[in-house]
C-alpha cells in the first residue's frame, strides 16, 4: 500500500488497499518466501551486532562497540527495503502485462 500511495498521491486509502489486494493476489507464497528470506538475514544481523559489540566492548572501546553494533542493522534495512521495493515493481510489472493481454485480446 505504501509504494502505491508513494506512486499516486491522490488516491484514497480504501483504493490503495484494493489495488494492494489485487496486485497481490498470485503472489502471496512469494512474498512469504522472501518474508521468510528476510527474517534469517535480520536474524543473522543481530548475531552480527551482538558479537561485533560483546567484542569492542571487551577491548574496553565501547563507542566503537555501539558505532559497530548499529552498522549490520543499517544494512540489514536497506537490503530489505530494496527487497520488497523489488518485488514491488515485479509485481506490478506484471499485473501490468496481465492487464495489456486482457485488454488486447480481440474476440473473433
Amino acid at each position: 500500500v505504501d509504494y502505491i500511495i508513494a506512486e499516486d498521491g491522490d488516491i484514497r486509502c480504501k483504493a490503495a488497499t484494493d489495488k494492494s489486494s489485487d496486485m497481490i493476489y498470485g503472489h502471496k507464497v512469494e512474498l512469504f518466501v522472501l518474508e521468510l528470506s528476510l527474517l534469517g538475514w535480520s536474524i543473522l544481523a543481530g548475531i552480527t551486532s551482538t558479537l561485533l559489540a560483546f567484542v569492542f566492548y571487551s577491548l574496553n572501546l565501547a563507542p566503537l562497540a555501539i558505532l559497530f553494533a548499529i552498522i549490520p542493522g543499517l544494512f540489514f534495512c536497506v537490503y530489505s527495503s530494496s527487497a520488497v521495493a523489488a518485488f514491488y515493481q515485479t509485481i506490478k510489472e506484471q499485473t501490468n502485462k496481465n492487464k495489456e493481454d486482457i485488454n488486447s485480446y480481440e474476440y473473433n
